[in-house]
């Protein structure tokens, strides 16, 4: 019997806001995307870390906050603040998890993309509705090492900066 190739799901977002919460105010607050992901040299100097982790626990930190228990597994960009492997606090804003922006499950892998900009606190991993949180898949490891290089190499600074959005468009 010749090998047949095995087709994998495509890798999306949250499919809509509404999915996971009635709430009216949901419905436009997600930066949701129905199309496959595709991580370019473009897309990743466009973000401020790029990590790959496990959510450990979550607690509720205040009414506006949720902070997560995470251990960073591997850094493949960080921005300003440095990011370091091993265990760490991340804060989701409470919205964002009511909205069903970011599905986060304990003791689950995640690619986690995202901006430093707009956290309360500018020393804090902060995840939210702008960025991603994408299941882990350990095929990936090995493409992000190659973009950590190119942007070594100089490849963000090649990019004008014009291309850069600020915010991601995924």
């Amino acid at each position: 019997m010749p090998c047949q190739r095995i087709l994998e799901a495509t890798t999306t977002l949250a499919t809509t806001p509404h999915a996971y919460s009635s709430d009216p105010q949901c419905q436009n607050y997600c930066n949701t995307s129905d199309t496959r992901i595709h991580m370019s040299l473009q897309r990743y100097c466009q973000q401020d870390y790029v990590l790959h982790a496990q959510v450990l626990a979550s607690e509720a930190a205040d009414t506006t906050w949720q902070r997560l228990a995470v251990r960073v597994l591997a850094v493949y960009k960080q921005g300003a603040q440095p990011v370091r492997r091993g265990s760490q606090a991340a804060w989701v804003p409470r919205a964002d998890l009511t909205c069903g922006c970011l599905r986060l499950r304990p003791a689950s892998h995640y690619l986690l993309l995202g901006r430093t900009a707009g956290g309360p606190d500018p020393t804090r991993l902060v995840l939210d509705r702008h960025g991603l949180a994408l299941p882990w898949r350990p095929r990936w490891a090995r493409p992000l090492r190659r973009l950590q290089q190119e942007e070594r190499a100089g490849g963000c600074r090649t990019l004008r900066p014009s291309t850069l959005s600020p915010e991601p468009r995924l």
